[in-house]
């Protein structure tokens, strides 16, 4: 089936704008999809599917675009917004998807760009931007391993820009992250996820109460070609974290009492070829 330079709208939580299930590659094409009481485009056993210049619009605690179940989905020039809920997700073994040149949007809450339990997933040129408060992350990756995010900008007024928890063996590249909230995180890779690797890469936060990087509980990982800057707080926190290696990178903060750089119960890491500046910490 193919659908192109149209639309479609809903009103209901209970009900669907588009939704696509059990049929295999779609194409839509220049579509506008709306529903201001919950989900805008829901994907469910939909494999192979193709949106490309296309919109998703929710006012709701729902997801404006939802990936669910669907391998090998691929969305291009995508754009997401969600004022009340989450902008754009891929849950539930959604594996071998794509994701290219797009903004996802949000102002409540949720995350915006909500990646769990998948593997295989290419995301690159996303603009994920979270406006909301005290929880928000801009991008969460949960569950999820052998994929890779590149030339990706994410923003939020809450806890953490990226989000990676229990994810193994991903690839990090070209990342923009800055987090404004009190107590933000512009990268935090926690929770058993290994194997990881970050580079060339530029995290940014201003916020006493802030890390710009926080390592916890993740081993074997790489980061590599960082800068990383906290105006007022700690640059890199690693926390019960062992056998990674940082190099390359420049850790530039401020703030009386506050380290660029804290290792925290950790062992076994390399630290090599690193530029550290806190004129007033330690």
């Amino acid at each position: 089936n193919t659908i192109d330079y149209s639309s479609a709208q809903a009103d209901s939580a209970a009900s669907r704008a588009i939704f696509v299930t059990q049929g295999s590659s779609n194409v839509f094409s220049v579509v506008v999809a709306s529903n201001p009481a919950g989900i805008a485009f829901r994907a469910n056993f939909a494999p192979n599917m193709t949106v490309s210049q296309s919109t998703a619009v929710s006012n709701s605690a729902s997801t404006a675009f939802d990936v669910l179940s669907s391998t090998g989905v691929r969305l291009t020039q995508v754009y997401a917004y969600n004022a009340g809920g989450a902008a754009l997700s891929f849950n539930s073994s959604s594996h071998y998807g794509v994701f290219a040149g797009g903004v996802a949007v949000s102002s409540g809450a949720a995350t915006t760009f909500d990646i769990v339990g998948t593997a295989s997933l290419t995301v690159s040129g996303l603009k994920a931007s979270n406006l909301g408060t005290v929880t928000a992350n801009a991008v969460r990756i949960t569950g999820v391993s052998y994929s890779a995010v590149s030339l990706t900008t994410a923003t939020t007024n809450g806890t953490a820009a990226f989000h990676v928890l229990g994810s193994t063996s991903n690839v990090f590249t070209g990342l923009y992250a800055q987090s404004n909230g009190a107590a933000g995180i512009a990268f935090h890779n926690t929770t058993n996820s290994h194997e990881n690797a970050v580079s060339q890469s530029t995290f940014v936060v201003s916020n006493a109460g802030a890390v710009a990087v926080s390592v916890d509980n993740s081993s074997s990982g790489t980061l590599t070609g960082l800068f990383i800057q906290n105006s007022a707080g700690m640059g890199l926190s690693m926390y019960l974290t062992d056998k990674n290696v940082i190099q390359d990178s420049t850790f530039t903060t401020a703030g009386t009492g506050v380290q660029a750089v804290l290792l925290n119960q950790s062992s076994d890491n390399i630290l090599r070829r690193q530029y550290v500046r806190n004129p007033t910490g330690d």
